[in-house]
C-alpha cells in the first residue's frame, strides 16, 4: 500500500533568482489496525449461533490510516448438551491488507 508523494521546493532570494529542487517520498502503512472486541461476554443455555453472530458483529476496529478496516469472526460451534466454553477469533484487515488478529473465549 505504498504511496510516493512528490514534492517540489522553490527558493527565491532577494535579487529575484530562484531554485528548484523535486523530492519525493514513500509512504508505506505496516501498522495493523486496532480491534476492540466486544465489551461483554456472552453466556448461553444453548448454543445459538444467531446469538453468537449478534454478539461477535459489536467487535470494532480502527486504523491509522484512512480507508476500510474490516473485521470478521470465526469460532467453532461446540457439540455436545454440557455447558462448553467456545474461542472466538477476530480478525482485522485494513485497506493496505494489514491485519490485526484477537481471540476471546
Amino acid at each position: 500500500c505504498a504511496q510516493s508523494i512528490t514534492v517540489t521546493f522553490t527558493a527565491t532570494d532577494a535579487c529575484g533568482n530562484t531554485a528548484t529542487e523535486t523530492k519525493s517520498f514513500t509512504v508505506d502503512d505496516k501498522t495493523a489496525p486496532v480491534i476492540t472486541l466486544p465489551a461483554t461476554d456472552l453466556a448461553l443455555e444453548c448454543f445459538d449461533a444467531t446469538q453468537v453472530d449478534s454478539w461477535t458483529a459489536t467487535a470494532t476496529a480502527s486504523d491509522n490510516c484512512d480507508g476500510d478496516v474490516t473485521v470478521s469472526a470465526s469460532y467453532t460451534a461446540p457439540t455436545g448438551n454440557c455447558a462448553q466454553s467456545i474461542t472466538v477469533t477476530f480478525t482485522a484487515t485494513d485497506a493496505c491488507g494489514n491485519t490485526a488478529t484477537e481471540t476471546k473465549s
